[in-house]
């Protein structure tokens, strides 16, 4: 029997009223880590950008962990560039606070869709710079996030992480 979470209607005693810091700023440090985000899948797929080789390559791109236990130079140069390196940075302090936030919502029975999709967003994106040794467990994470929205009973997930 899978559990169903009850969308929290009293106004007085929402997430957002108490929680709204530690929301707060693991959105602004996910936004923050956009433009970063954007150059690496940029330069993955060789299109020119800002800081971007420019080379015009054309290839398909796949996540590191295609082929576990099979890692690539080419994974490794990726994974311990400058640009994965900032964007692990900025996703730090947002997978740290949205986890609080998380937990005080579960402690008061305040769950919303919405802060299940913003943490698994940011932990896909933390696990796509990260070494495949630890971005499985990024990807279980937000996956599992993903799961619990899906429970919250009327709530309708984005497309875009529903599929």
């Amino acid at each position: 029997m899978s559990q169903h979470y009850k969308v929290n209607s009293n106004p007085g005693h929402t997430l957002f009223g108490s929680n709204v810091r530690a929301i707060g700023l693991g959105h602004v440090w996910l936004l923050k880590c956009q433009r970063v985000l954007a150059q690496i899948y940029r330069d993955d797929i060789g299109l020119p950008g800002q800081g971007s080789p420019g080379l015009g390559r054309s290839r398909a791109v796949r996540p590191l962990t295609h082929t576990i236990g099979c890692i690539t130079e080419e994974d490794i140069q990726k994974i311990n560039s400058p640009s994965c390196g900032e964007a692990r940075s900025l996703l730090r302090p947002s997978l740290e606070s949205l986890d609080r936030a998380i937990e005080a919502a579960d402690l008061q029975g305040a769950m919303t869709g919405q802060l299940f999709e913003l943490a698994a967003e940011a932990y896909l994106s933390f696990g796509n710079v990260s070494h495949p040794r630890n971005n499985e467990i990024c990807y279980q994470k937000s996956l599992n996030f993903l799961q619990r929205a899906s429970q919250i009973e009327g709530y309708i997930m984005d497309p875009y992480l529903s599929s």
